[in-house]
């Protein structure tokens, strides 16, 4: 079996997270999979009529309309975050913090990394 060196399929800049991180955005889609999540549980079930359906997507509408003038005046929404990702989020703040500096060598900060996973 010959190996080859081919360019990458993807980019370092198209999965790279650490501006993201820096900049204290989402770093996943995670947003995408927590809508699709709500919407199912407010569904209530996986096989929905259409009258249920279209009744589901009316009622996300008003509650995104609601976030919507809830921003425009300057409030937070309605939706919490998790006090755990909050957390993970400061830590790896602060971690890319002190290796951009050069306060901690690429392996302390990747076993730093590591440590902070949570499976």
């Amino acid at each position: 079996m010959k190996f080859r060196r081919t360019a990458p399929r993807f980019q370092p800049a198209v999965w790279n997270v650490h501006d993201s991180t820096m900049a204290g955005r989402e770093r996943t889609n995670n947003v995408c999979e927590g809508w699709n999540n709500g919407f199912g549980k407010l569904v209530g079930h996986k096989n929905p009529s259409i009258w249920t359906a279209i009744k589901c997507i009316e009622g996300d509408a008003a509650m995104v309309e609601a976030d919507v003038m809830r921003y425009a005046r300057g409030q937070q929404s309605s939706r919490q975050k998790r006090k755990t990702r909050t957390a993970h989020q400061t830590t790896l703040l602060t971690l890319c913090k002190q290796y951009s500096p050069g306060e901690k060598t690429i392996r302390v900060f990747l076993k730093a990394i590591g440590y902070s996973i949570r499976l």
